[in-house]
């Protein structure tokens, strides 16, 4: 079961990556106000989204 949730995680964290990535590239992230909230709530979730995975780590190996 952990090892299901920690794969999602990891796809997530992956997709995160690539959207920020792409819209960097692209340059859909204009240096507006609204451009930059979009990027870091984005930045945000991908963080969150670690958390997530590290402390999924840390209760796999108490066990």
């Amino acid at each position: 079961m952990k090892n299901i949730k920690e794969k999602v995680l990891r796809e997530k964290i992956k997709k995160l990556k690539h959207d920020i990535a792409d819209k960097i590239i692209w340059g859909m992230l204009p240096n507006t106000e609204i451009g930059i909230v979009n990027w870091n709530r984005e930045e945000i979730e991908k963080r969150e989204l670690e958390v997530q995975l590290i402390k999924l780590k840390m209760n796999t190996k108490r066990f």
